[in-house]
């Protein structure tokens, strides 16, 4: 071919390779998703969420140019060191479309802040139904580190909830006990931040939800994670400053400590537009709550029915003797005298008040199972219900039986070291000098711990018990012990839930009417009993999770200071 004819060719040739290359520079479309109500706008190469908009007279919810996100992963390294995975750093695989559901998938290698690549697969479902927005996050490690954390979705553009045309207005409200606000405005000038703001729940939290409140719309967008397994998660806050400007974004933490190998299937999380305050957005939550676990119903809660109880300690844990079960006629008299229907014993099992946990059998110096049973009798026979107090977690150190067995079912820190160790001894005066009965907490994940437990209660069902009062239910959030049966993040939290399921099984056998309080402001244990007392308390629960009154016995407004019944 002559010169003058691969000129042309050449040129063309270039002039194509020219115009391929502009074309990532373009913006690329975004992927959008919709039900009519609400939708999102995903960034086709990244899959950051770029835009969420719902109601016509709401600002659109988008983070700044540059500054939108997906996920963040955290990977614990051989060696002990951290590596952090940006989803927006990272090229979406593949993107597609099944009905009301897109699906993101990041094959992996994925990188990490650094550049060093990871052996680690991501998919995002994200379903936009009945005017929702509902994200769930699956990982893959294939690596030989543990995937220490997982967050997502980050919804960006916190900081723009108004009405359109006006400054945003936003405010965080957070269930906590004393419920927790923050404006999401942020300030103009460097000198002051939002930070970084963490709810824990189960725990911090008393209800699985947080929301942006705005004034000028007279809405609020719903942000809440409907979790059907009980497992410890953060809501995370964050302020972030970028070319673009300052955000704000929410998003949930997981702390799974997934192994290699191993897989992790994140909780859903609900985003959605709500008309009213937080008592709308909780309404949300109510629903969903109800469907998926329902809540004790009162007609079969006695102990929900009484607005007062005598609570009486037997024996106190260095031994002194209140009260035996040969007094209980004299002592259920009493009671009944005063008016009050229902009566609760204390100190009654081995060591007496806080002491001997979990040796729940009847301590030999108050007396014997059938002395017990005969006073439960005449307790009955007055029309009095008892019921016991009694622990799930706390077990003794200084027991032959923890050194023999119970010290496997503890839970651990990552150093193997106790996660507590403390006691209470209330009405000693030895105790209030410091030297307690010392106890730590067991992981109710053990199968073989919870029936221990189930074990000592059925018997108590079966000479006569209505029912046994939970204290200190205060699981920790994470469990490092090596051989829990469940995942770190959820064994003492499911664990409370598998044991509450097989008491309530095994003791209705003996009593129908068998029921139980919890001293938590954790809302599942709701779906067990509606009294709760102390340990910050229900009052928002109460609200977001209100029970209609059933029957003459309800009577809400009567309640013990620090006794705080819930589902009114």
């Amino acid at each position: 071919m002559s010169r003058s004819l691969k000129r042309p060719l050449l040129t063309h040739i270039a002039l194509l390779a020219f115009v391929l290359c502009l074309q990532p520079c373009r913006a690329a479309t975004p992927t959008v998703l919709s039900d009519g109500q609400i939708s999102l706008a995903a960034d086709p190469t990244s899959g950051a969420l770029l835009r969420i908009e719902g109601p016509a007279a709401i600002t659109p919810l988008a983070p700044p140019d540059g500054m939108a996100e997906s996920f963040r992963l955290v990977l614990a390294l051989p060696g002990g060191t951290y590596a952090t995975i940006l989803g927006k750093d990272q090229q979406v695989t593949s993107s597609r479309t099944e009905g009301t559901t897109l699906t993101l998938s990041w094959t992996g290698p994925l990188r990490d802040t650094t550049g060093a690549a990871h052996d680690l697969g991501v998919q995002m479902h994200i379903t936009a139904a009945d005017g929702a927005l509902t994200f769930t996050l699956h990982v893959d490690n294939r690596t030989q580190g543990k995937l220490q954390e997982a967050m997502y979705p980050f919804v960006g553009g916190l900081t723009k909830l108004a009405a359109k045309g006006s400054p945003g207005d936003g405010s965080l409200w957070v269930p906590t006990s004393t419920p927790t606000e923050k404006p999401l405005a942020l300030p103009s000038g460097p000198a002051v931040r939002l930070g970084e703001a963490a709810f824990g729940y189960p725990g911090q939290m008393v209800m699985s939800f947080a929301c942006v409140q705005s004034k000028s719309t007279g809405q609020s967008l719903y942000f809440g994670c409907h979790d059907p397994i009980a497992r410890h998660k953060n809501f995370r806050f964050l302020e972030v400053a970028g070319a673009g400007g300052k955000d704000v974004f929410a998003c949930i933490q997981h702390t799974p400590l997934t192994p290699p190998g191993g897989t992790f299937d994140g909780s859903p999380v609900v985003v959605r537009f709500v008309e009213g305050g937080w008592r709308a957005a909780g309404q949300v939550y109510r629903e969903w709550f109800i469907k998926t676990f329902g809540l004790a119903d009162p007609r079969r809660d006695w102990i929900r029915r009484q607005s007062f109880f005598l609570m009486t300690m037997f024996m106190l844990p260095e031994g002194t003797i209140n009260y035996t079960f040969k007094d209980i006629p004299k002592w259920a008299k009493a009671a009944k005298e005063a008016g009050l229907g229902a009566v609760q014993i204390s100190g009654w099992q081995m060591g007496g008040h806080d002491n001997g946990y979990p040796d729940y059998v009847p301590d030999p110096r108050l007396g014997t199972w059938q002395e017990l049973a005969d006073g439960l009798r005449f307790c009955h026979k007055l029309g009095l219900k008892v019921y016991f107090f009694a622990n799930y977690q706390p077990i003794m150190l200084d027991s032959d039986w923890y050194k023999r067995e119970l010290s496997k079912y503890r839970e651990m820190n990552p150093d193997g070291s106790l996660t507590w160790n403390a006691g209470w001894g209330m009405g000693t005066l030895w105790a209030r000098m410091g030297h307690p009965k010392l106890m730590t907490w067991a992981d109710l994940g053990f199968p073989q711990f919870r029936k221990i437990i189930v074990d000592k209660f059925a018997k108590l069902a079966q000479i006569g018990a209505d029912g046994v009062h939970i204290d200190k239910m205060f699981p920790s959030a994470i469990d490092y012990n090596p051989d829990i049966p469940l995942a770190p993040d959820t064994s003492t939290w499911e664990g409370a839930i598998l044991l509450s399921q097989e008491i309530f099984r095994e003791c209705r056998k003996y009593n129908p009417d068998w029921a139980m309080s919890f001293e938590c402001n954790w809302d599942r244990m709701l779906q067990f009993g509606g009294a709760t007392w102390w340990v910050g308390n229900q009052l928002i629960t109460r609200q977001g999770l209100p029970r209609e009154r059933r029957d003459a016995g309800d009577h809400p407004g009567l309640r013990l200071p620090g006794r705080e019944q819930c589902c009114a």
